[in-house]
């Protein structure tokens, strides 16, 4: 953990603040590309599949059941869980979404488990939207 007086902390901190609006804009960015190459219903499910991830993430707010939770880490992993279907930005969203869990933790604000948990809890919620999303857009019953 840094301490909050430090420069480090100062420069981290900001940093780890623009993640998550970072992510959105590129959700934004990818719901309008998805719309422009396969149409407006395939734009609405992927949106609705990242929302449902996003809402599945302040609904059930696992924290109330005593397991660590850091709705940072959901909402980071729910988008990048989305936005990984753009095979374009595969590498960058990894390493993105894995530099923020770790300077989450280096900062302080969780801990490895609250993280570890919430990525969890953020993919099983996010998942079940996007495996649909896959169904409808290949016209299949099975994702096998």
């Amino acid at each position: 953990m840094v301490d909050p007086a430090s420069t480090t902390y100062a420069i981290l901190d900001p940093i780890a603040d623009s993640v998550n609006p970072a992510l959105t804009i590129a959700a934004l960015i990818a719901i309008v590309r998805e719309w422009r190459a396969n149409g407006w219903k395939a734009a609405l499910l992927f949106a609705a599949a990242a929302g449902l991830g996003i809402a599945g993430i302040y609904t059930v707010k696992w924290s109330h059941l005593g397991v660590p939770y850091s709705s940072h880490t959901a909402y980071a992993t729910s988008f990048v869980a989305s936005l990984l279907t753009r095979r374009a930005w595969v590498r960058t969203l990894i390493a993105v979404w894995l530099g923020y869990l770790a300077l989450i933790v280096f900062v302080g604000y969780h801990t490895w488990i609250d993280v570890a948990t919430s990525a969890a809890i953020a993919i099983v919620v996010t998942l079940p939207g996007h495996l649909y999303k896959y169904r409808w857009r290949s016209g299949s019953r099975s994702i096998a």
